[in-house]
């Protein structure tokens, strides 16, 4: 059974399916400090709220949830700051860890 065959299988869904709209930002440790965290204070920015996945590209539940959260971001972009962290990056440890 082929991997898309078998997540379609065991979770009903299909990790490749395509989701229209436009694509999650991706953050790495520069944008992350300067748009979200506030280190002196241990806030978000500005008091703004965000919804950040933190996701390694081999996960499968990460992997099964991207069209989802890519669907997520499309609905409510422009109301919450949505995005996205991959955290196998060892220059992104810092956040993830």
């Amino acid at each position: 059974m082929a991997s898309s065959s078998f997540h379609k299988y065991m979770f009903g869904m299909d990790p490749n399916r395509k989701v229209a709209g436009n694509e999650v930002p991706e953050l790495d440790n520069q944008k992350f400090d300067e748009y979200v965290l506030d280190n002196a204070n241990l806030t978000t920015r500005n008091g703004s709220e965000w919804f950040i996945k933190f996701y390694a590209p081999w996960c499968g539940h990460c992997r099964n949830f991207a069209p989802d959260f890519k669907q997520f971001f499309n609905t409510h972009k422009g109301k919450l700051n949505i995005a996205k962290l991959d955290c196998t990056q060892q220059r992104h440890k810092a956040v993830c860890e």
